[in-house]
């Protein structure tokens, strides 16, 4: 035997029949319809805890590179299964961190000839996008250039904006 889904009969007769033992129990039409309420509302819960288990989360990363893609940065060990937007100019950059927030970002020094800021001028940007955007958290930030000084430029930046982030966030 085969049931169309939304047959009309049968919704309308599992609704009666379900009205029909609510009635039994004193419930008038106010408190069928906060049970039918609760019930809704657990189904939800109970299919959002399933979803979580099933789908665990994905990270995004934001990398930023003019030449490079994270499979080529071989010398940093980023944690797996992250999902990269790669941009190439200050300009994506920018309208990237706008989009939406990220987990990950990479960053690297020199990009290009053809634009005169770099990978230290655009973590300044961002940090002050973190400024102006309040995070529960602060996100994973890895600097992949191969310029040592512009590395250790980026990095005590970056310390420097998360120690007075968190004195801050300590008052």
């Amino acid at each position: 035997m085969s049931y169309v889904i939304f047959n009309e009969r049968i919704t309308t007769s599992y609704f009666w029949e379900f009205r029909a033992v609510m009635t039994w129990f004193n419930f008038d039409d106010f408190g069928i319809i906060v049970v039918l309420f609760i019930i809704i509302a657990f189904v939800i819960y109970y299919r959002e805890q399933t979803n979580k288990r099933l789908y665990p989360s994905i990270k995004t990363g934001l990398f930023l590179d003019d030449e490079r893609y994270p499979d080529d940065v071989t010398w940093i060990d980023y944690p797996k299964g992250i999902q990269w937007t790669v941009v190439r100019t200050p300009d994506q950059f920018i309208e990237a961190i706008h989009a939406k927030p990220y987990d990950y970002y990479s960053f690297d020094h020199d990009l290009g000839p053809d634009t005169i800021l770099d990978g230290k001028h655009l973590l300044n940007r961002f940090c002050s996008y973190l400024l102006d955007h309040v995070r529960p958290d602060l996100p994973v930030v890895y600097f992949h250039t191969k310029n040592p000084i512009g590395r250790d430029n980026m990095k005590s930046y970056w310390t420097c904006f998360v120690n007075s982030s968190l004195n801050c966030s300590l008052h």
